[in-house]
């Protein structure tokens, strides 16, 4: 494959991270600097992804990666949204420019080393200075809302808890659990590997084993509370082990494509920065996701009690940042410790780029 300027900046925009790895982009390549990112909005990742709020917050991820990543090639990236289908923003053209007074940016070495931890994390405290350089890096519209203390974390450590046992019960996200997972892997390239999840070998097999059937689900939720161990086992523990949680607002509620797309860089130069800490991070967006089914009355799933379970994790969330719930664009546990040893990796650029999809204009 021809290293042009388009090629190698996007051989390091496809390290962009994405919900549970969906990787929801393609590439077509016009020329040496040229290229069309068109967007794949996945249906059976719905019950997480609000009229594709989440989606656009990869996206604005994935703009911020390859702004940087232009950087390096001594380039000044333009983006301009197509005409939007059937009421939806499906491609995107990009242009690099050279511009001869363009600076590498310092985050550009940290796009490959960003990373999930799902395992503990060390309580040590975030610095003064450290929280300051998060800060900057979210931007002007932007706060970082700290969660730090021992009460707080516990109260965190709760609304986790809500959220896992609501998305753990719900027949509606079954589909998504059973189709992220790569097991027995340590590394996947579209998927989570099952060594990153975080429980033990035998609780591994244990989880594969339930997920095998939604019946089966059902039946230890019912009767054995699994919905509840395992809550306990992946969040509870996680959730006090850690310097911190992390909560972006933005100073308004937002509301257009444009605005998800902004909150998406905003989140993903603050992961960078982070990395450039040496502080890992775990993302906890289902929290902000079910706060907004609340928010509009949104019925994502048809159990009544689940329902209500989420309004009651919504308002625990209120309680919590003293705040419109609204304004929450990104949550997420971070924290001093090694680096994963297991991670999700990324489709390599061949299977990402695409020829030009048919009657879709090229300008």
């Amino acid at each position: 494959m021809n290293e042009s300027p388009a090629i190698r900046i996007l051989n390091l925009a496809r390290w962009t991270p994405s919900g549970d790895n969906t990787q929801p982009w393609r590439f077509e390549v016009i020329d040496d600097h040229r290229i069309v990112v068109h967007i794949q909005y996945a249906q059976e990742i719905g019950v997480y992804d609000l009229h594709g709020q989440n989606t656009l917050l990869a996206i604005g991820a994935l703009l911020l990666t390859m702004e940087l990543a232009a950087t390096s090639e001594g380039c000044q990236m333009h983006a301009q949204h197509r005409p939007h289908v059937q009421g939806k923003l499906l491609a995107i053209d990009i242009r690099f420019s050279p511009e001869q007074t363009i600076q590498v940016d310092p985050l550009v070495s940290e796009i490959p080393r960003r990373a999930v931890q799902r395992r503990p994390l060390s309580m040590r405290r975030l610095t003064h200075s450290q929280k300051q350089s998060l800060q900057q890096a979210a931007g002007k519209n932007y706060t970082i809302y700290w969660i730090e203390s021992l009460l707080q974390r516990l109260q965190m450590a709760k609304l986790i808890l809500q959220t896992t046992r609501i998305r753990l019960r719900i027949p509606e996200a079954y589909p998504v659990h059973k189709s992220i997972i790569e097991w027995n892997a340590q590394y996947s390239l579209d998927r989570i590997p099952d060594a990153a999840l975080g429980p033990g070998r035998i609780n591994l097999k244990i989880m594969r084993a339930v997920l095998s059937s939604w019946e089966r689900v059902q039946f230890l939720n019912r009767y054995m509370g699994a919905a509840w161990s395992t809550s306990l086992q992946l969040d509870a523990w996680t959730a006090l082990s850690c310097g911190a949680h992390m909560i972006i607002l933005r100073d308004q509620k937002p509301q257009t494509e444009d605005d998800f797309i902004e909150c998406g860089k905003a989140s993903q130069r603050v992961w960078l920065a982070a990395t450039k800490l040496n502080l890992w991070q775990q993302p906890e967006m289902v929290i902000p996701s079910f706060a907004r089914y609340v928010s509009e009355n949104v019925k994502f799933t048809t159990l009544i009690d689940q329902l209500q379970e989420a309004a009651s994790a919504r308002k625990t969330l209120g309680e919590l940042i003293g705040t419109d719930t609204d304004r929450v664009v990104w949550v997420g546990r971070v924290g001093f410790g090694p680096a994963p040893t297991a991670r999700a990796l990324r489709l390599p650029l061949e299977k990402l780029i695409i020829s030009k999809p048919s009657g879709q204009p090229t300008i």
